[in-house]
């Protein structure tokens, strides 16, 4: 069998890391009163690249909109992108509307890792590698 070729193996890279609804865990905290999401929106079959590290490690303490979402590493290849929603006891109204959202929004993070890797990988044949200064 021939031996796979980089560009079909980015493809695949960017296959298997590509978050599906599935993939969704849903927890709660009842102490706290929220709903936990969490998806994995990036994974390397290697070490994280730099620039990826790099924009989750700048943001680690950083809790953005909507809710309280962030980026946390799971384990050392990959990262995923965590909310917590408020919840009231009884019907929650909402509730899919706020899970197809996260949803898309784990989407929308996967392209910009994804694209950030990318542009790391091939730096010089996008000529990114110039300096501004000169």
């Amino acid at each position: 069998m021939e031996e796979m070729s980089e560009d079909y193996k980015e493809i695949l890279d960017r296959m298997i890391s590509f978050p599906l609804r599935s993939q969704i865990k849903i927890d709660f905290d009842l102490s706290k009163k929220h709903f936990l999401l969490s998806v994995p929106i990036y994974t390397s079959r290697g070490l994280i690249p730099s620039s990826v590290k790099e924009y989750v490690e700048a943001r680690k303490n950083h809790r953005f909109k909507p809710h309280e979402t962030t980026f946390q590493f799971e384990g050392r290849a990959g990262v995923k992108l965590v909310q917590e929603l408020p919840f009231q006891f009884g019907f929650q109204p909402g509730l899919r509307e706020q899970i197809v959202a996260f949803w898309k929004l784990a989407k929308h993070c996967h392209r910009l890792l994804m694209e950030l890797a990318v542009e790391e990988k091939y730096r010089s044949a996008l000529h990114l590698d110039f300096d501004l200064e000169s």
